[in-house]
């Protein structure tokens, strides 16, 4: 029977770390290699915390870039309902008579244009 003492476990812990990590950091195995599973483990402990706050600053560009989006479709013409409903129906009816997605993009096309300058007000 296979008898492991904290010292064994600790290290099949770093161990199976590194291999769960190998695909995505290959470096991690030459530095565990070179200084051990332990440091190995803390460097990669390091590069995760690095690449969270990457995630975070791009997280929250896309905070401000999605409030922008929002901000300038709320002002739109196309977001009255009467103007987004009507060229709704006539898109549909075009459809059914045409099967075309070109005379439907052409109905459209002006209001998304030209829909900052009309304006909801």
């Amino acid at each position: 029977m296979l008898k492991l003492d904290n010292e064994k476990l600790r290290s099949l812990f770093f161990i199976a770390i590194l291999i769960l990590v190998a695909p995505v950091a290959i470096e991690l195995i030459f530095v565990a290699q070179i200084v051990g599973a332990e440091v190995a483990v803390l460097f990669f402990l390091g590069f995760l915390k690095h690449q969270w706050q990457v995630f975070e600053a791009k997280l929250e560009c896309v905070k401000v870039w999605l409030g922008s989006v929002l901000a300038i479709t709320s002002v739109h013409a196309i977001s009255n309902p009467k103007i987004f409903y009507a060229h709704a129906m006539i898109s549909v009816g075009v459809f059914a008579v045409t099967g075309s997605m070109f005379y439907v993009t052409a109905i459209w096309y002006p209001v998304v244009v030209a829909g900052g300058a009309l304006g909801v007000g």
